[in-house]
């Protein structure tokens, strides 16, 4: 509070987390609110995700964050693991497009931005047709 005082600034809201009941749902217009807001309420400070909605916007998170920030310097087993972890949990429910999986399973150290950015959007998408809460079960990597 002192720190908000003295450089008189708005106190960041208290982190809204979801309470694995209801429907998922979000309030902002554009993908990329959606994005985050999904990504505050879903995905906790460190780990996995509770359910498969929010391990599906951390996945994507974690992927990108590896290749676009770290340049896919330590892409390893974990990382196709979760790449392909991402791809079976866009394939339930209702299902993303067959091709948004394929893009999904191609991605490597190598992928593009833009890659990223049509696959993020399509997990958002993902959730937003299969709200209902999924408990995330084992998973095939540590990281």
């Amino acid at each position: 509070q002192k720190l908000y005082s003295l450089f008189d600034v708005p106190p960041v809201p208290p982190r809204q987390k979801y309470d694995g009941s209801a429907p998922i749902t979000v309030k902002g217009k554009t993908w990329v609110q959606q994005y985050h807001e999904l990504w505050d309420r879903l995905v906790p400070g460190s780990g996995r995700a509770a359910y498969v909605q929010g391990e599906a916007i951390r996945l994507i998170g974690r992927l990108s964050h590896e290749v676009l920030d770290n340049g896919g310097a330590n892409w390893d087993a974990d990382f196709r693991a979760m790449r392909d972890t991402l791809a079976d949990i866009l394939a339930t429910g209702q299902p993303a497009a067959e091709s948004v999986r394929a893009s999904v399973r191609s991605i490597s150290a190598g992928t593009e931005e833009k890659t990223f950015s049509e696959i993020a959007r399509a997990v958002v998408a993902w959730i937003l047709a299969n709200p209902m809460p999924v408990a995330l079960g084992d998973v095939p990597y540590r990281r």
